[in-house]
């Protein structure tokens, strides 16, 4: 799923429909689609331009013949495509098999070195986070996750290799699950790069109440070599820091935020165990302060990629603020991508592997 999308390119490779959400055409079957540009029709505003060719509906479904015919943007997808006109842009959807969005899945998520079985362990896991998603929210909107990182990251065909293939087929169907009051279901199965030497409760970044896999304070002494287990001091001035938080902090509806002058001191309120921030106190020169959840923080700044994780330290200078001691890659909440990849090269498989990391965790055929 793309959103805003204010104008992208389109090909298909073989024959196509296009109709529209319901399924009435709205083009003569084609032999192909030749790459074009679909934008707003700026005469309509309801329509879509497909090319040169003029299609009166908000809502336009592009249905190939062939599986992975489709290019959306110059890269192939299997499924079809959904282009939902919204305002002067567009959400982009596209409608795929759950077994087949793994396959462009894995290779998003896992570097290429990484052990055949840590893609199992990864496709099993994607596959749980996934199907959680649409059964949590697919009543609420027309998609279930996004591709990138804020749910898992989607490449695709050009994301398919055989390693990733041969994960999602021997695993088809498995899902991780707990035991829960409620009886035994399916949970949000959180992963990141590297956990920095422990994984940390879900509750510290998502709130609501305890999921038993998702307890956190798992022990990793895997990660130790990966590449961001330790990461350099980010200096970051104090007017950045100041524009790029307070924005956030009023459209999130803080007290009194938008009188928030430049911040001029951050405090770590509380930490995990194994100090990983997870609130800071933020406070202006006029001593006016701001409590925000760590892991909200380091992802406005520049959506975490100079300050990594929130296991940091932090070092107060006049003009700027220095994040050090910096340890960890991501949110830290249960997986740790990196760890599993050392567990699998000391022979841990991957029932092992998501039983450590997610404690409690049993695997179950969903289908």
């Amino acid at each position: 799923m793309d959103v805003d999308v204010p104008v992208f390119t389109l090909a298909v490779e073989s024959g196509c429909l296009i109709d529209d959400d319901v399924g009435r055409p709205l083009l003569e079957p084609l032999s192909r689609l030749d790459r074009c540009d679909v934008r707003p029709d700026p005469g309509d505003p309801n329509g879509v331009m497909l090319g040169t060719r003029r299609l009166s509906n908000p809502v336009v479904r592009v249905l190939p013949d062939t599986d992975g015919a489709l290019s959306y943007n110059d890269r192939r997808y299997r499924g079809y495509l959904v282009a939902r006109r919204l305002g002067d842009g567009f959400l982009v959807i596209n409608v795929v098999d759950i077994e087949s969005y793994l396959r462009g899945v894995l290779r998003g998520e896992l570097p290429r070195y990484f052990h055949s079985e840590t893609y199992v362990v990864q496709a099993i896991v994607s596959r749980t986070y996934a199907l959680y998603q649409r059964l949590v929210n697919g009543g609420q909107r027309p998609w279930d996750v996004t591709a990138d990182t804020s749910s898992q990251v989607y490449r695709g065909i050009e994301g398919e290799s055989s390693k990733s293939d041969q994960a999602v087929e021997s695993t088809t169907g498995i899902v991780c699950a707990w035991d829960s009051p409620q009886g035994r279901k399916i949970f949000c199965t959180y992963f990141s790069s590297t956990c920095g030497g422990m994984n940390q409760d879900v509750r510290n970044v998502k709130g609501g109440p305890p999921i038993g896999p998702l307890a956190g304070n798992v022990k990793c002494p895997y990660c130790t070599q990966a590449e961001w287990y330790t990461w350099p001091t980010q200096t970051i001035s104090k007017e950045r820091i100041t524009s790029t938080v307070k924005p956030f902090l009023v459209k999130s509806g803080y007290t009194h935020a938008d009188k928030l002058a430049q911040i001029e001191d951050i405090q770590v309120l509380s930490k995990t165990p194994s100090g990983r921030a997870v609130t800071l106190r933020l406070i202006d020169r006029n001593g006016m302060v701001v409590d925000m959840r760590a892991e909200d923080f380091r992802l406005l700044i520049d959506n975490g990629r100079s300050i990594k994780s929130a296991q940091f330290d932090v070092q107060i200078e006049p003009n700027v603020i220095r994040f050090v001691n910096g340890r960890g890659y991501g949110h830290g909440i249960g997986l740790c991508q990196h760890g599993a990849d050392a567990m699998v090269r000391q022979n841990y498989n991957a029932g092992q592997i998501l039983e450590y990391y997610y404690p409690g965790c049993v695997l179950v055929k969903a289908y």
